[in-house]
């Protein structure tokens, strides 16, 4: 809850900042989509999050409790960063 406060603190900020310095060029219907956008996906995120009440590893929660063999991660991970680079 004080996560949500936080974010939703946040995004207040940023609407008084832009208020009182581009009153005019702030599309303010699609700035408060915004807001609900985010505070939905750190809503679903907080539910998911206390769905789940088994304590487990930070590898076991990335890999979903499956094992993933030294060689794929390694080829999978150089793909990734030679393609990013390109």
């Amino acid at each position: 809850m004080k996560g949500l406060i936080f974010l939703l603190a946040l995004l207040g900020g940023a609407a008084l900042y832009l208020g009182f310095t581009q009153p005019e060029t702030v599309n303010w219907p699609a700035f408060g989509a915004m807001v609900v956008f985010y505070a939905a996906v750190y809503g679903i995120g907080v539910w998911a999050a206390e769905k789940r009440k088994t304590p487990g590893d930070t590898d076991s929660l990335l890999l979903a409790d499956r094992s993933l063999p030294f060689g794929i991660a390694l080829f999978t991970m150089s793909a990734t960063w030679v393609g990013g680079g390109f």
